[in-house]
């Protein structure tokens, strides 16, 4: 007979009577209880399910739990105590080692006499004999599931009968004793009274019940490579192997009955409980291993919901006219998930059974976990059948890939959208309907279910989660994964592994569920009608769970949930949303505001402390933490805006949760409306000014510190503007060195009702409500000035001078009693005075030098841009901010944080904070270029230190603070994270410091270069002197060019960085040979080694030595961006001579006066295109002026053409100046690419389009007026203009021009060759009939492009800033507001085709950004549609014409950056996308198929049988033969759609095709590829490897593609 041992799964039965079975009621249910009948519920393992343990020590936990009982707190009080800290880490380790004992001893047999644990395998809950008396009998004691319930849980196991003796095994099926060891009180279930739920109860008395121990599961133990058998009720993840994901469902759609789709594993998350399931055999008692055929049930488990086969057909469309055709024939079924309580019945058989049948044969009947198998279901004998989104019919109908006719004959209309789901708007979220159902079955069911009176609040929940998404399968999407159905044939491609689920995931599912029940419970006793009394109203339930609830989803010392603040855990807050969680603590927010209660009592309840106050705040505060830098979860929250906005001004916080579905949500902060900024705007009015408000403003202004403009207008206009009597009133003191005055409305502020007074009085006399209002108030007025907004500037520099705000930061009393204010002036200041106009990204090493100014830059110590730039920047103005910036050594005003800058304090998190703005203010003026490199090195040995974290503070009471301090914590307490920010910022400004070293340092080398230069060392043979015409580093003295041997000797420098060549001068023949030359020599090498000795110390971060081990620690920091940016600065450290060397081969020397004016009329343009560019997005006349920089840049770059009237024609003057000499050249040469080419047959070869100005128009007509015009020659007749796409020429030009007319004012009337036309789309106004402005557009010609000019702007960055261009946003189809911005595009590819033709160097360097040219290229385009039975497709749209001009296209660009360029088109990928099908996706290799001259005229494609890489197993994929590779896709609707392939094969990499015989047991013919091999080094370009084996349907088929691969690559071979 079988024994017991630890580890076991078992379930107790009474050993007398009935034997009913012991358990649980449900989920969250904690009583224990005998349940009526023999027969198991569906939900046994659940409920009666438990594990032996051995028994467990508490003396720790005893301890704690007298303390608790002593001084009257809960544990979690006395957790966040430093005082008792060590008792609870005494705790943690008990926990440990009873863990890793129970790991010894499973197993282990277990003997009468022993004492055990009985662990439930759902909730992890102990069972437990509590203090409290019993519910039926007073004289008996509880048992119930505690979560740690310490001693009361030991149960010491005697025999019930005499002939068992202590010592001997456990029989499994003894009736036996469970003795409670403390209380000496047994078991017993009573018999005559009932529970409420009707069971009878178990309790601990003297007179006991005898009790049966049954196996549910034996304990088998995990050895290293042997899988495991798949056990009954075991949480596993069902992967289907051809899909590539994973059988899951949302719980809402599953609550509704919907089919469950497989989510593919891309985006699939590890931690989702929507693909677990819980696999129970046929008798839910056996959880032994399962065996192949043995019948199963999958039970999803948020749901608790059946996988079912439903008896009505699957309907595999909705569109009208679809129900007849599946009431003839479908005979595909729908696979639904069904009640567990109400399994339906097919013939009399459970609808949810299902039998595992594997893939292939099996030794051992046992099925284990590394197994793959099919489904087939037990009642109707089908199988279970993915279909895809866009798959063929026949394929779910008939169940079988053997139908290729059928399955190429019929398209499926049930294919998804390929875009991602629409957010719904903030607005109004009306339900709606919810189309995609999986069947028709399930649509009768859901509108049943709508019918009833009884809906449980989840099902309400999931019912408006549906009609806001507007899917039939959630809010994941799964629709558009397709969905599951039960066909008649097997499916070779649907077969589906197993993955074991970890068991934390699993625990945490199950507490969820748990806690969730109070919630839905309260919810639904209030949407009773009528609803209970308000007295009858439990709070205790709602209010315990919520606690819960709220320390589950947050990492943090503090117990108190009102209070408590931490990390969120991310998988965690997933599972609440996923288990409707957030939605239910929402609706029970919501329900407080209905009868019995009202809002008026929910306000005044908030601010007495009440149950139902406390409760209110509870669900927001669970709610914000839910939300928290979560986007799945914001998202999902964007249906509740409107329940939250009605209960703001409730004080129940509904605004923190507000604020979180806004922050860092960029989709939806570009959706906010005026209305959202009133509403907080009439807060701040009616209820008072609190902080949360302006909060909330605040996040609307910015998203991942990326400035929304359009927001940042908005609040300004409503706020600062509409109603500037809501904020105090700051100005600056009266005499210097005195206090900030403050004033404000007497209204809105009383205590300001006799006028000004000192801020620091004022804030002592209000309190901290006031002081955190004042700095909620600065932190908005810094976001609303981030990102350079010029609109807002100058309100805000009214209301803030920087001289007041400068005395706000160092106002002594303000650092002493209110730093946080200080520290958000820091952040004004930043904002508003430094990141600012004129100032510009100085911090850069320039590699454009003027030859002139070489000594001056090496001289001042400062960055070389100062010296060059034009514009009107006031380099001492920020001389007092910089002293407060300082260590303590130069400044004693910020004393008392700056001395953090040694050690930090996690504690301190106020001084902290104001670390943090203090180094991004540093960050900004080094970048700005106010820091000389003295006044660098003053302040680098205290960053230094301050980057040092080996003696930063978390925890005094912490064991180890080293290992502390690696931690990632926020609490109110401590935060580490500001910390780590701190040092982020700081290595962001050494990197930044590292780009202002290498600019000193390249000035002191040139500096070198100079002097030898001018001492005549660098004189050259005249047999050596050349002209350095293709060089990228060029440079002229006067009218001499430097030599080739000046160059060699340049670039001896060079070598003597890298270390790779003695210091030597070349040998002249004009030098004399003796010893003068030899003294001469020796004193240059002496200097020279001094020279470089002194570069290296320039701005040395290793001084100390300690600089190397500081960044090794930060790498050990649990944080991605510190590890990661502490490891780029040292890789940094250790290659600054090759990034010296590097940088000064780029160097480009500009010697002639027309090239430095160029320069600087470059630099110019640039700085004005870089502001532009760094915007997230770009408005109105920013549009106009980003096209027209462009088209400038473009400009100087093309040289004139050689024909005198098109020169005339084509001249252009941008804001440097005239065109006329602007190509003036340092005497290279044109380079070949200037040579036009006028036999190519490229059309654009030539040609540009420049920006000249704005015109008013209307369509129909042929006149323009000219409003704006950014061009020095007026335009004239024979001009080629293009307007809103399309060519006219100019025909009559009347009027004057006037250059640079303001826009709007009438100019110069056009009269065109023909009459405005609309093609495509249009802006509204140019509607047929309406008139409105349009972009003029110049043709211009030239004969190719100055390559001098080409690498001026390639040094300057130009090509950076275009590319940074192309990512301004456009939707895939083209809208009437997106003119604009693809008009810029265009210009941007301009630039880049520009500065690219001809020019190798930045051809090679902009192959990488072909992808971004191909992802326009992939926008417009758009794939055929496949018919509902018909072979037909519908036509794709027209070819998109607006990325695409007269002179450029994303391709052109793309063929630029290629053209004449071997290395570039080297280092080009092989998989840019072809253009798409001409035919239907339809076999093209049948020869029906063909023309009768069988001349092929386009690409092979077909059906074909390819052998799997890993699992040699063969799998159907659809096949296409182009002249350069072989592609395949899963699905012929897959290629049709234009999806990206599963797979290529470069035919380079082959070697020859030959024909196969079939294989043994097959009729297919095959087809082998044979690779090249690695002796032509082609392994190392990703081609074939080993060799492809194919095989084909018919023998004709297989001849066909032999015979069209040996021409590809016979082909191939030519070319």
């Amino acid at each position: 007979m079988a024994t017991l041992h630890v580890g076991d799964r078992i379930y107790l039965s009474e050993g007398e009577g009935e034997g009913a079975l012991l358990g649980v009621a449900g989920p969250g249910s904690e009583q224990m209880g005998a349940c009526e009948g023999a027969a198991p519920s569906a939900r046994f393992a659940s409920e009666c399910v438990f594990e032996v343990r051995q028994q467990h020590n508490y003396a720790a936990a005893k301890q704690i739990r007298a303390l608790v009982e002593s001084v009257g707190r809960s544990a979690l009080e006395l957790a966040a105590d430093p005082a008792h800290r060590r008792l609870f880490e005494d705790r943690e380790r008990e926990r440990e080692a009873n863990a890793a004992a129970f790991e010894r001893t499973a197993g282990r047999e277990v003997r009468y006499g022993q004492v055990i644990q009985l662990r439930n395998a759902y909730s992890g809950a102990l069972l437990a004999v509590t203090r409290r008396s019993a519910h039926v009998s007073k004289d008996a004691r509880r048992v119930t599931l505690e979560a740690e319930p310490g001693e009361a849980a030991w149960l010491r196991i005697t025999p019930r009968l005499r002939i068992h003796t202590e010592g001997q095994r456990v029989q499994l099926g003894d009736p036996l004793l469970l003795e409670h060891v403390s209380t000496g009180l047994r078991l017993r279930v009573e018999r005559l009274g009932r529970l409420p739920d009707g069971r009878r109860e178990l309790c601990a008395a003297g007179d006991p019940t005898s009790l049966k121990i049954e196996r549910y599961r034996q304990h088998v133990p995990a050895v290293a490579g042997v899988a495991l058998p798949l056990f009954g009720g075991s949480v596993v993840r069902l992967s289907h192997k051809e899909a590539e994901g994973y059988l899951g469902c949302e719980m809402s759609a599953a609550l509704l009955g919907l089919s469950p789709t497989v989510v593919p594993e891309e985006a699939h998350v590890a931690a989702s409980c929507a693909t677990m399931w819980e696999l129970h055999k046929e008798d839910v008692r056996d959880g032994s291993p399962c065996a192949w055929a043995g019948a199963v049930r999958l039970v999803h488990t948020p749901s608790r919901r059946a996988l079912a086969v439903s008896e009505e057909p699957f309907a595999p469309s909705s569109h009208p006219g679809d129900d007849g055709a599946v009431a003839n024939g479908w005979r595909a079924l729908a696979v639904v998930l069904e009640a567990l309580e109400e399994p339906p019945l097919i013939d009399g058989v459970d609808a949810s059974l299902w039998e595992l049948v594997p893939q292939y044969r099996q030794r051992e009947q046992t099925v284990r976990m590394d197994a793959f198998f099919r489904l087939r279901h037990r009642a109707t004998g089908r199988w279970l059948h993915h279909v895809p989104p866009v798959a063929r019919i026949a394929d779910a109908v008939f169940g079988s890939g053997d139908n290729d006719e059928a399955e190429e004959s019929i398209a499926s209309p049930r294919r998804s959208a390929a875009a991602p789901p629409q957010s719904p708007s903030v607005e109004s979220l009306a339900p709606l309907d919810s189309p995609g159902a999986a069947s028709s079955g399930n649509l009768k069911r859901r509108a049943r279910q709508s019918t009833k009176g009884d809906e449980s609040p989840l099902e309400a929940l999931a019912r408006d989660e549906m009609a806001v998404s507007g899917t039939g399968a959630g809010a994941s999407g799964c629709g558009e994964q397709g969905v599951l159905t039960a066909t008649l044939g097997s499916n070779y491609e649907d077969v589906f592994a197993l993955q074991l689920v970890d068991a934390t995931h699993s625990d945490d599912v199950a507490r969820v569920i748990a806690w969730r029940m109070p919630l839905v419970s309260f919810v639904g006793e209030l949407q009773r009608v009528p609803p209970p009394p308000r007295e009858k109203v439990d709070f205790a339930p709602l209010l315990a769970a919520l606690t819960n609830l709220i320390v589950f989803a947050t990492r943090s010392d503090n117990p108190n949930p009102l209070t408590r603040e931490g990390l969120p855990h991310a998988h965690r807050q997933l599972l609440l949303r996923e288990l409707g969680v957030l939605g239910l603590a929402l609706l029970a927010a919501g329900a407080l505001l209905r009868p019995p209660f009202s809002a008026e009592q929910l306000s005044s309840a908030a601010t007495n402390r009440s149950p139902l106050g406390r409760a209110g705040k509870l669900c927001m505060i669970l709610a914000r933490h839910a939300l928290r830098d979560h986007a799945a979860n914001k998202h999902h929250g964007l249906r509740f805006v409107p329940q939250l906005q009605s209960m703001l001004g409730l004080g129940i916080r509904a605004a923190g949760a507000l604020t979180e579905v806004f922050l860092d949500n960029e989709a939806q902060l570009l959706r906010v409306e005026d209305s959202h900024v009133l509403k907080f705007v009439e807060l701040l009015r009616s209820t008072g000014r609190e902080a949360k408000f302006l909060s909330f403003l605040t996040v609307l202004c910015q998203c991942r510190g990326v400035a929304i403009r359009r927001n940042q207008w908005r609040v300004a206009r409503l706020l600062l503007q509409g109603a500037p009597e809501l904020l105090p009133s700051l100005s600056p003191p009266p005499s210097s060195g005195g206090p900030v005055l403050v004033s404000g409305n007497g209204h809105y502020f009383p205590g300001l009702t006799c006028g000004p007074m000192e801020l620091s009085a004022w804030l002592a006399a209000e309190g901290e409500e006031a002081a955190a209002y004042l700095e909620k108030s600065l932190e908005l007025f810094a976001a609303l000035a981030e990102g350079r907004n010029l609109r807002n500037a100058p309100l805000l520099r009214e209301r803030l001078p920087y001289q007041l705000v400068l005395a706000l930061i160092t106002d002594k009393e303000l650092q002493r009693r209110h730093l946080g204010v200080c520290c958000q002036a820091v952040a004004v200041v930043r904002t508003l005075y430094v990141d600012v106009e004129p100032h510009a990204l100085m911090a850069r090493a320039k590699t454009v030098r003027i030859w002139d100014n070489v000594p001056t830059a090496a001289a001042s110590g400062a960055l070389s841009s100062r010296l060059t730039t034009v514009l009107p920047i006031n380099w001492n103005r920020f001389e007092g901010l910089k002293a407060h910036a300082r260590p303590p050594a130069h400044s004693e005003i910020l004393l008392s944080f700056v001395s953090r800058f040694f050690r930090q304090d996690a504690r301190q998190i106020a001084e902290n904070r104001m670390v943090l703005q203090l180094l991004l203010l540093l960050k900004e003026l080094l970048a700005a270029g106010f820091y000389r490199s003295a006044e660098v090195a003053q302040i680098l040995p205290n960053l230094l230190s301050l980057l040092d974290g080996r003696q930063d503070v978390v925890d005094d009471s912490a064991d180890d603070t080293r290992s502390a301090r690696y931690e990632a914590r926020r609490t109110v307490s401590l935060d580490t994270l500001v910390i780590m920010e701190c040092k982020i910022t700081l290595l962001e400004v050494l990197t930044t410091l590292c780009e202002v070293r290498l600019d000193l340092r390249l000035s002191q080398l040139l500096a070198r270069y100079r002097i030898e230069w001018d001492a005549g060392d660098w004189a050259a043979e005249p047999e050596q002197i050349t002209s350095l015409r293709t060089s990228s580093v060029r440079w002229s003295k006067g009218e001499d060019e430097i030599t080739e041997l000046g160059r060699s000797g340049y670039q001896r420098l060079e070598e003597q960085l890298e270390g790779s060549a003695p210091l030597s001068l070349p040998a002249s023949p004009d030098r004399k040979k003796g010893r003068a030359a030899t003294r001469r020599q020796t004193v240059l090498e002496r200097e020279r080694r001094a020279a470089f000795d002194r570069l290296w110390s320039v701005l040395s971060f290793d001084g100390g030595g300690d600089f190397v081990s500081i960044l090794l620690d930060l790498t050990f920091y649990k944080h991605k961006r510190l590890v990661s940016a502490a490891l780029a600065l040292l890789v940094r450290q250790f290659d600054q001579r090759r990034v010296v060397s590097d940088a000064l081969r780029r160097v480009q020397l500009l010697c002639k006066p027309e090239m430095v004016r160029l320069y600087g009329t470059f630099e110019e343009l640039l700085r004005e295109l870089s502001l532009l560019a760094s915007r997230r997005q770009l408005y109105h006349d920013e549009l106009y002026r980003a096209a027209t920089l462009l088209g400038q840049l473009v400009a100087y770059c093309a040289e004139e053409v050689d024909d005198a009237s098109q020169d005339e024609r084509s001249q252009y003057s941008g804001a440097g100046g005239s065109r006329s000499g602007r190509t003036a050249r340092s005497g290279i040469g044109r380079s070949a690419n200037t040579r036009a080419t006028r036999t190519s047959s490229d059309h654009t070869e030539g040609i540009y389009l420049i920006l000249v100005g704005k015109a008013r128009g209307a369509f129909g007509s042929s006149t323009i007026t000219l409003t704006d015009l950014q061009h020095t020659r007026p335009l004239q007749a024979g001009d080629q203009l293009q307007l809103e796409g399309s060519m006219y020429r100019v025909h009559e030009a009347g009027g004057a021009s006037t250059s640079g007319a303001s826009a709007g004012s009438t100019g110069p009337t056009l009269t065109l060759n023909r009459p405005l036309t609309c093609t495509g789309v249009v802006a509204p106004e140019l509607e047929p009939g309406g008139s409105g402005e349009v972009w003029v557009m110049l043709l211009c010609r030239s004969s190719g492009y100055n390559l001098d000019l080409q690498v001026l702007l390639r040094n300057l960055g130009a090509h950076n800033l275009a590319l940074q261009l192309l990512q301004l946003p456009i939707a895939d189809e083209e809208k009437p507001d997106e003119l604009q911005p693809r008009a810029v595009l265009r210009a941007a590819y301009r630039l880049i085709k520009a500065l690219a033709s001809g020019y190798a160097q930045l051809q090679a360097e902009l192959v990488s950004a072909i992808p971004t040219f191909v992802a326009h290229v992939e926008k417009k385009r758009a794939a055929p549609l496949p018919l509902l039975g018909s072979r037909r497709a519908l036509s794709a749209p027209p070819f998109h014409a607006r990325l695409i001009a007269h002179d450029i296209s994303p391709t052109g660009t793309i063929s630029a950056v290629l053209k004449n360029n071997r290395a570039a088109c080297a280092l080009a990928a092989t998989d840019l996308p072809a253009a798409p099908p001409a035919e239907p996706p339809a076999s093209r290799s049948s020869s029906k198929a063909r023309s009768g001259s069988g001349a092929r005229t386009g690409p092979l494609s077909g059906w074909l049988h390819k052998l799997g890489e890993v699992d040699q197993s063969w799998r159907r994929r659809y096949f296409e033969l182009t002249p350069h590779e072989m592609r395949w896709w899963g699905s012929a609707a897959a290629f049709g759609a234009g999806d990206s392939p599963a797979g290529r094969l470069p035919l380079a990499g082959v070697a020859s095709v030959e024909a196969c015989p079939p294989r043994s047991g097959s009729n297919r013919f095959g087809i082998r590829l044979l690779p090249r091999g690695t002796q032509h080094g082609l392994t190392s370009l990703g081609l074939l490897q080993r060799r492809l084996d194919l095989e084909a349907e018919g023998e004709d088929q297989r001849t066909e593609w032999v015979a069209a691969i040996r021409t590809a690559l016979e082909a191939l071979l030519r070319t």
